[in-house]
Order: C-alpha cells, then structure tokens, then sequence
C-alpha cells in the first residue's frame, strides 16, 4: 500500500508500506495492521508509483483512513 505523506524535504511523496489485509467487503478491503487513522492512502493510479516519488492531491476526493466500525 502507498501512504501519501509529506516528506523531510516537505514535499508531498508516496512511500510504501506492508499492511495486513483480511476480508473483502465489495470493492473495500478490511485493513488489520500496518495503517493507522487518518492516513492518506493511494486510492488509484498506485501502479504508477514507486517508493518516496513525488505525488499531487488531484481532487477533494482523498482516501483517509478510518477508525474500524
């Protein structure tokens, strides 16, 4: 998974992180481990990306994520 967050440099970067995943529930998947709330995730285009690469926030629409239910 692509956590998008801003660097030491304070540019905006991807940077990749193992996480541990479960079920899926529709296109959603549960994430157990490796993520914490309120981070920013790739939500698509992740295949285009490559470990502390510099990324843009193309839209208000950011996946965060959030506190399990």
């Amino acid at each position: 998974m692509f956590i998008i967050a801003p660097a030491k440099d304070g540019a905006t970067r991807a940077h990749v992180r193992p996480v541990q995943v479960g079920a899926m529930l529709g296109d959603e998947v549960v994430i157990h481990a490796g993520l914490s709330a309120g981070e920013q995730v790739a939500a698509s285009g992740s295949f285009k990306l490559r470990d502390a690469v510099l990324v843009a926030i193309a839209s208000d629409r950011v996946a965060v994520a959030s506190q399990a239910r």
